[in-house]
């Protein structure tokens, strides 16, 4: 059986870079590319968004490409700051965690921050 690496070139650039993801979501949802928030940030087990939601103190992010995650805006003061809930499992944190922050990067360039408990 031949090896699913022979014919490869494994030094070469991945083609899943976050920015072409994003833009093929963004066009397979009809959304058009509109800056997250200049300030995220990752609420690994939803505690936040879930009290934010509650309270009426934040809203979807409409413009929002991912397809496994959700972003909510609240204003901190006077900044507008993104908030993405649940974007951990236990199983998978570390790979899901590079994930969110490198869609988010690519979206904006933002800085983001994690919240635990």
């Amino acid at each position: 059986m031949p090896s699913i690496f022979g014919d490869k070139n494994t030094s070469a650039p991945s083609v899943f870079l976050p920015a072409a993801l994003l833009r093929e979501a963004r066009r397979q949802k009809g959304l058009a590319t509109v800056d997250v928030p200049p300030v995220c940030i990752l609420d690994p087990d939803g505690d936040i968004v879930r009290r934010l939601r509650q309270t009426g103190q934040s809203r979807p992010f409409e413009h929002w490409p991912c397809y496994h995650t959700e972003l909510d805006t609240f204003l901190l003061g006077e900044t507008e700051v993104g908030i993405v809930g649940r974007a951990l499992s236990p199983v998978r944190a570390s790979a899901a965690a590079v994930r969110r922050c490198r869609n988010l990067w690519a979206a904006r360039h933002v800085p983001w921050l994690t919240v635990s408990h």
